[in-house]
């Protein structure tokens, strides 16, 4: 009877685990010391990589961030990995804070795609900075350039 009963056990399948990342939510994280009440909303989740493959891509864009001395700027579509979020979000907040229109991120997701872009790997902190220097035209140092995406 009891082994009848651990192979029955055996049998149910296991719930999948949820992810805890859904589209529309709003997270604080790990900003650097000139975005502090930076926030990021997540846009959009899809399948990324090789078909089969369970990895997935978050599409969010990120509010309140300094760069280069201009204060509130956006960056509307970034294609992140669940390690990033993981790394770098620290608790989802309520807020009327604007956003980018829908509009702009789904054509950052469509320029993304017809690109056949990649995702960030590294921390939401450290891909601001990737953007800041991309924007001031200085640089990336090799160590950012090689694991900043996939």
């Amino acid at each position: 009877m009891a082994a009848w009963l651990a192979m029955a056990l055996m049998a149910v399948p296991v719930a999948a685990k949820q992810d805890r990342y859904e589209a529309g939510q709003v997270w604080s994280y790990k900003t650097r010391p000139q975005d502090v009440g930076s926030l990021i909303r997540i846009h959009r989740i899809e399948p990324f990589g090789p078909k089969g493959s369970t990895a997935l891509v978050y599409h969010v864009s990120i509010i309140g961030l300094s760069l280069g001395g201009q204060p509130q700027s956006i960056v509307g579509h970034v294609p992140v990995s669940r390690e990033t979020l993981d790394n770098s979000v620290v608790e989802i907040v309520r807020t009327d804070r604007q956003f980018p229109e829908p509009q702009s991120v789904e054509e950052g997701i469509e320029i993304w795609r017809t690109d056949e872009g990649g995702i960030f790997t590294i921390l939401l902190a450290e891909i601001v900075n990737v953007i800041e220097q991309a924007q001031s035209g200085s640089p990336e140092s090799p160590a950012q350039s090689s694991s900043s995406i996939s």
